[in-house]
């Protein structure tokens, strides 16, 4: 999308966005009213797809669920079938964490699925990034890997109880730009040479 902007009057009407044509679609503007589009994005740092995750609980709301995407389910599952690392996976939840070139995750352990012997599928997208992994306690000194753009790593086994974290983003470019008038284009393309996306693709239920 090119210059879009958050309406002035985006529920104002106390009818909540989206009444209109359905996602929101009358919340947004291409009148430089107020914030933009691009912004609003800088700020998002996580997502969930299929059951809602409380990140303050650390647990799964799994009253609250969204069938995971049919393509990204497939790509998890048939790539852990390939590496035979086990015969029942059934990717049924994704956290997408959203990193910009100062920011950091620490140290931690997805341990909130009730079956850890089913492995944990991360993909990384953008941005290349510094990931450690270290052992089942913080005593022990992480091993560092740079993962690229398109890169998936596959935790599974004692690694999928290992404490992990991503301490370093590296920029990937300079976002092309003609003038000021195309600040506020948002594309994919420009969103990735400044931002790196994680998809962690587990088993819930």
């Amino acid at each position: 999308q090119r210059g879009l902007y958050l309406s002035s009057d985006c529920g104002s009407k106390g009818d909540g966005c989206g009444d209109k044509g359905g996602g929101g679609d009358d919340c947004w503007s291409e009148v430089q009213s107020s914030t933009s589009a691009r912004k609003i994005l800088d700020k998002l740092r996580w997502i969930t797809l299929g059951p809602q995750y409380d990140w303050t609980n650390r647990v799964y709301k799994e009253d609250v669920f969204t069938a995971l995407p049919v393509k990204l389910k497939a790509l998890a599952e048939n790539l852990v079938k390939t590496l035979g690392v086990s015969d029942s996976y059934s990717a049924d939840a994704a956290l997408l964490n959203f990193y910009g070139a100062k920011d950091t995750l620490g140290g931690h352990r997805d341990d909130s699925e009730h079956d850890l012997s089913q492995p944990l599928v991360s993909m990384s997208l953008g941005c290349d990034a510094i990931f450690l992994l270290g052992q089942t306690t913080k005593n022990e000194k992480p091993t560092a890997m740079l993962v690229r753009s398109g890169d998936i790593i596959v935790l599974s086994g004692l690694a999928r109880k290992c404490y992990h974290g991503v301490p370093r983003i590296f920029s990937c470019g300079e976002r092309s730009r003609k003038g000021e008038e195309e600040e506020d284009q948002l594309t994919v393309q420009s969103y990735l040479e400044k931002h790196r996306i994680n998809i962690s693709i587990r088993m819930v239920r």
